[in-house]
């Protein structure tokens, strides 16, 4: 079941490796997922679903051209929490 006004977020660092993706919850959970060493061109796309708990959330990830060389800008999106 979708959950309204219950964010997630995500971040996006260059530690430990080049687009490491940290999704967090309003709860205070908080993961982190690293992409295939393959990925950092620009146009590039990385999708996945972040399990948390028993938390679920869509993540997007996009390589862009920076000022300083190639960054990542991460989304989420369908935050949704199994029975049980």
């Amino acid at each position: 079941m979708p959950l309204l006004g219950f964010p997630a977020s995500a971040t996006v660092s260059d530690q430990p490796t080049f687009c490491t993706v940290t999704v967090h919850l309003s709860t205070g959970a908080s993961q982190s997922y690293q992409p295939d060493p393959a990925f950092g061109n620009p146009g590039d796309t990385w999708d996945f679903v972040a399990t948390l708990g028993s938390y679920r959330v869509n993540v997007h990830v996009l390589v862009v051209s920076g000022a300083n060389g190639n960054e990542c800008q991460a989304t989420t999106s369908h935050l949704t929490r199994t029975a049980g």
